[in-house]
């Protein structure tokens, strides 16, 4: 007998409206239980209403109930009713999805997985099982338990639907498309069901590339979705159009799309809809560059579908998240979101691709370049597995850009147009102009002007046949820049003035300036000037650092040229603010931050020169100090900013940081809070206004923290004349040296065969003999560079050299001051620098102070040497370096070294808390994972160069191949207050510009260590373990690390040998305070160890420390 039961609904019947539910067709009366669920799913649940329903049989009764609990968040109730009619096994769609997504919210999966499992005939359970595996993203499972019930007869609407999304969360668009294609054939469109199957096919061609097509079909879908009152699909089919114009530029469209999908969802309690509504507004929002909003939408979305245990869509929203991340610089928090999102995204390839390109622009801009092509490699094999074309080109952007951005253009070119042939110009006429466009772009860096022309005609073909006005506009810009680069002025001016007219009706106020700056390339005198004002006045407009940069200094060598150096001045100023705002817009990327600064760092040669000439040496000084090793002085602060504990103000930072980089601080409340952050972070202050730059340009020698015997001296080089300046904390001096900067390299030259330039030092083991030192010419050298400031600088004070490149490889240590009394050679007479004064060495001004900041101290000390390289023991060298041609050959042969072992024990003697690694511990594996927490790290092993670059060889092991380089150090969080590398060269590597040597020293800075002592050449194993020895033992009776390598190395010339080769190759970079050395104390040892013997019979006596062997 048929039940009739009237069941309380809570549900709202309004007309519709863009903010308004739909009703439809929907009456009171229903004929069916899958009527009456439909309308539940599709309508609010807040107001009571009757509903007539003629029941079969309690199941559906529960059924309806479970639904609505589901929906007010109840998930507990609807599990309960349903898992009760567990054994009857029903085939009910309706029933298996609710049961199966209740069980996943308050994870009950697995006691369901053993309830299903206890049952002897589990093929009833099939359908179940599928849509639990889908749920978990273990699609393959899902496939074949849902083909099996399809297979069985049960091929109902829904679950077919539910099939073609399986294949299509495991790639296969083609089968989803046909089975699709098969339903929609079958049914009637006035069948509820038809917009799901028409939505589902447009998200197929999306996924495709196909937008156009992909817009018919979502539109038609939401017509019909309209009609027949399925609010569910005019959610999803709002929400994708409103993504198709996001892409297409119509964002203001997207936003009210995104907006009538959000309020629907939310009228009618469909939470993982609104979430997933809520993470795709999150990036439109990011286009509309609000990224503190798009945080806030993508967080609330995060946290809905973590409720829900909604693994596929929290994968795809922590994307969204670390993009966000990405887009305002905090890789850390952007590398942590695209990790969780490869570990939720289980099978769906999809969404890995996504986290692994995420991770591709993460590790690019964190100048882990290695990984990066990991991780794009790894992408891009997804990509070509779902035979997305699309993606794998755009991957290839991201690709393409990284070689580019690695000074490698042939590379980039290569890879930006691997799939070339395979984007259809009429499916995906915007992918290709932008091949076409960078293309065009890297060919003009080859200056292969003949191709670039072809690639950047075609890009404006496509751009002009698909009505995109800004991407022609944009490469027929750099047309007309290929041609002005060529000589062909006339054909350029030409193409740049139907541009500049275009550019002006369409308001383009970016492109505009960018025009006007090309243009003046081709100008003279006051028309020059003309077209750079136009340009200024564009960029200021648009907000357009880079152009503003570039423009300043051009308009600054103008007004120098017509002699009125205080406008120049003025525009210089205002240039460097904009490469200090666009340096730190770049933050993180060293690379890319040290290239950009090589390219723009002619503002600040113009500005010192300039400063110069006037006399006005203090702010020459300042200028200088701000231009020299910026990155490392930015990765320095950043990893005092990476120790906060307190993330919500270390994100707050970023945040602001980022907006302020961006032009996006709008109040004088915003730059307050974030020079408030500023200080409380220990972070260095942001330049943010042209006064704010001018007072620290003229304070910047007020107040300095240097003790009363520390002299800072710095060397400044401007055209052919060196300044040096000499700072102490009460008085700052300016010496004009009389030589040039072309009679010091000769002198230079002069002091030994390493240093001369027609040698190739790479190429050449340079022993004590081939070093040949001339006293004489050091004494000649110390002369012209030094002897004119010494006079003044009482004996025994701290020496602080900050040295420009042409003479960071001279250790001034062995300058000859003069010679002493008495017989033998002029070496063994010589008196040195290092003999009246400790020295030490910083990148600048700014790095030693920050390098006075303590850090938290760790416990250890790592003592590492001698390291098993596979070779005969009796095979020794007598120097720490090695020779090969292949760095990554299986064949490299490192011969071990005779003193390293003893070297390291001697050093262990000092230290009652080290952890000593030697022989077959000493591999690159048990180095590496020591280092984060060692207060001191000493290395005494082989180190080379291979292509100028610096490797530190160790043993190699499974997981690592013995190789350390720079880039692997600089990853770590170092809080080291000394490293010591005992090797050959460790402290050489490739100049690059202002930035210096970028080598082993910096990436221990990086990494946040506070010094180190380096090697400029290859050393001798033997005497370098006899200075090692020397130097820990001036350290450990309470000498700070200057005076203790200097009374190290004054006992060296006395005692072994004067010889500046053995000793003055090493040297103290960074902090040289003092370091308190843990000693163990042999008369309580003996004593403790006296008392326990007394006490038991047999004793086992640890020492307190950590060896391994």
């Amino acid at each position: 007998m048929r039940i009739q039961i009237y069941i309380l609904i809570f549900i709202v019947l309004t007309a519709y409206s863009p903010n308004k539910i739909l009703t439809g067709q929907v009456k009171n009366q229903f004929d069916s239980i899958d009527e009456v669920i439909f309308y539940i799913e599709n309508n609010s649940v807040e107001d009571n209403l009757s509903i007539n329903y003629n029941t079969i049989n309690q199941f559906e009764i529960d059924l309806i109930n479970a639904v609505i609990s589901y929906k007010t968040g109840d998930y507990n109730k609807t599990y309960s009713l349903l898992v009760e009619y567990l054994y009857d096994a029903p085939k009910n769609f309706i029933f298996n999805k609710y049961l199966s997504a209740s069980a996943r919210i308050i994870k009950k999966v697995d006691v369901l997985l053993e309830l299903v499992n206890d049952k002897n005939n589990k093929k009833d359970y099939k359908l179940l099982t599928g849509l639990i595996k889908f749920d978990q993203t273990s699609y393959q499972a899902a496939l074949e338990n849902l083909q099996s019930v399809v297979i069985a007869g049960n091929g109902f609407i829904p679950l077919t639907i539910k099939l073609a999304d399986n294949y299509r969360k495991l790639g296969d668009y083609k089968k989803a498309t046909l089975i699709l294609n098969d339903l929609e054939n079958e049914i009637d469109k006035s069948n509820r069901y038809y917009p799901e199957i028409l939505i589902a096919k447009g998200s197929l061609q999306f996924l495709s590339g196909n937008y156009e097509n992909a817009k018919d079909l979502y539109a038609e879908g939401l017509s019909i979705a309209k009609e027949l009152g399925n609010n569910i699909e005019v959610i999803k089919a709002e929400l994708n159009l409103g993504i198709i114009k996001d892409i297409l530029g119509s964002t203001s469209e997207a936003q009210s799309l995104f907006g009538n999908a959000y309020s629907l969802a939310k009228e009618i309690n469909q939470k993982e809809l609104e979430a997933t509504v809520l993470s795709e507004w999150g990036v439109s929002l990011t286009y509309l560059t609000q990224p503190v909003e798009a945080r806030n939408k993508y967080e609330e979305s995060f946290e809905i579908f973590n409720t829900l245990n909604n693994y596929e869509r929290m994968a795809l929203t922590a994307i969204n998240i670390g993009s966000q991340f990405l887009n305002i610089n905090n890789y850390g928090a952007a590398l942590k979101r695209y990790k969780l999102a490869v570990n939720l995204a289980g099978e769906n390839p999809r969404t890995k691709m996504l986290a692994f390109r995420g991770l591709g622009d993460v590790y690019t801009n964190l100048s882990n370049y290695s990984n990066a092509i990991e991780y794009y490699e790894r992408a891009k094999k997804i990509a070509n597995k779902l035979k997305d074309q699309s993606a794998a080109a755009e991957i290839n952007i991201g690709l393409g850009t990284l070689f580019y951005n690695l000074d490698q253009p042939e590379k980039a070119f290569e890879i930006i147009l691997e799939n070339y042939d395979s984007i259809n110009v009429q499916t995906n006429p915007y992918l290709k102009a932008e091949l076409n466009q960078k293309a065009g772009i890297v060919s003009l860096a080859l200056s292969n002007f003949e191709t670039a022309e072809r690639y950047l005609s075609e890009s404006i073909r496509i751009s002009d046949t698909f009505n995109d006005f800004y991407s022609s506009i944009l490469s027929n810009t750099f047309l007309g820049y290929a041609y002005i680069s060529q000589g062909k002025v006339e054909n350029g001016k030409n193409i740049l003035g139907e541009q500049l007219n275009l550019s002006i009706e369409y308001d383009l106020n970016q492109l505009l300036g960018m025009q006007y700056l090309i243009l003046a390339e081709a100008l003279n005198g006051k028309a020059k000037y003309e077209s750079l004002l136009s340009a200024e006045n564009y960029s200021l407009k648009a907000g357009d650092k880079s152009n503003l940069a570039e423009i300043y200094k051009e308009l600054g060598d103008y007004y120098l040229s017509i002699n009125n150096a205080d406008s120049a001045e003025e525009y210089y100023l205002k240039g460097i603010l904009q490469i200090e705002h666009l340096y730190n817009s770049i933050a993180g990327s060293s690379n890319i931050q040290i290239d950009f600064f090589v390219n723009n760092s002619g503002m600040y040669d113009s500005l010192i020169k300039l400063y110069i000439d006037k006399k006005m040496y203090r702010k020459a000084f300042a200028v200088n100090d701000l231009s020299r090793s910026k990155n490392t002085l930015f990765n320095i602060s950043k990893v005092k900013l990476s120790a906060n504990k307190n993330d919500s103000l270390v994100n707050q930072y970023y945040d602001l940081f980022w907006m302020q980089a961006n032009n996006l601080i709008d109040s004088s409340e915003g730059f307050k809070e974030l020079q408030y952050l500023e200080e409380k972070l220990q972070v260095s202050p942001s330049l943010i206004t042209l006064e704010n730059l001018k007072n620290i340009i003229i304070g910047y020698t007020n107040n300095t923290k240097l003790k009363t015997d520390e002299y800072f001296l710095k060397y400044l080089i401007s055209g052919d004349k060196i300044y040096l300046f000499v700072l102490n904390n009460s008085d700052f001096e300016t010496i004009e040296l009389a030589a040039d900067i072309n009679e010091v390299n000769k002198i230079i030259s002069q002091v030994s065969p390493y240093y001369n330039s027609n040698l190739n030092p790479e190429a050449i083991s340079f022993n004590k003999d081939l070093f040949a030192f001339k006293a004489d010419n050091s004494h000649i050298l110390f002369s012209k560079l030094f002897e004119p400031a010494i006079k003044k600088i009482p004996r025994g004070s701290k020496l602080i050299f900050s040295l420009p490149n042409e003479l960071l490889k001279i250790p001034f240590e062995f300058f000859v001051l003069g010679y002493k009394e008495g017989g033998g050679n002029k070496i063994s007479r010589a008196r040195f620098l290092i003999e009246d004064y400790p020295v030490s060495y910083v990148p600048s001004y700014a790095i030693l102070e920050k390098l006075q900041i303590p850090s938290h101290s760790n416990e250890t000390v790592l003592i590492a040497g001698n390291p098993d390289f596979g070779v005969p023991s009796d095979n020794y060298t007598g120097q720490r370096k090695i020779e090969l041609s292949d760095l990554y050959s299986r064949n490299i042969n490192i011969a071990p070294l005779k003193y390293s072992e003893e070297e390291v024990e001697t050093i262990e003697s000092y230290f009652s808390n080290d952890i000593l690694l030697i022989g077959s511990d000493a591999t690159e594996t048990n180095i590496i994972s020591r280092l984060e927490n060692s207060e001191i790290i000493h290395l005494s092993t082989h180190s080379f160069l291979f292509d100028e670059n610096p490797v530190i060889v160790v043993g190699k092991d499974i997981e690592n191949n013995g190789l350390i380089e720079p880039t692997e150090i600089a990853e770590l969080d170092l809080n080291s207050n000394l490293v010591v590398l005992s090797s050959c060269k460790s402290g050489l590597g490739p100049l690059k510009g202002s930035e210096g040597i970028i080598g082993l020293q910096k990436a221990f800075f990086d990494a946040g260590a506070r010094s180190v002592i380096l090697s400029l050449w290859d050393v001798s194993d033997k005497h370098t373990a006899e200075l090692m020895a020397y130097f820990y033992d001036y350290l450990s009776k309470g000498y700070d690390k200057a005076d203790a390598l200097r009374e190290a190395k004054i006992k060296f010339i006395s005692e072994v040998n004067p010889n500046p080769y053995y000793w003055a190759a090493f040297t103290l970079a960074g902090n040289s305070d003092k370091i308190e050395i843990r000693e163990e104390n042999s008369k309580i040892v003996l004593y403790f160890l006296f008392l326990l013997l007394l006490s038991t019979a047999t004793i086992f006596f640890i020492k307190n420390k950590i060896r391994l062997r």
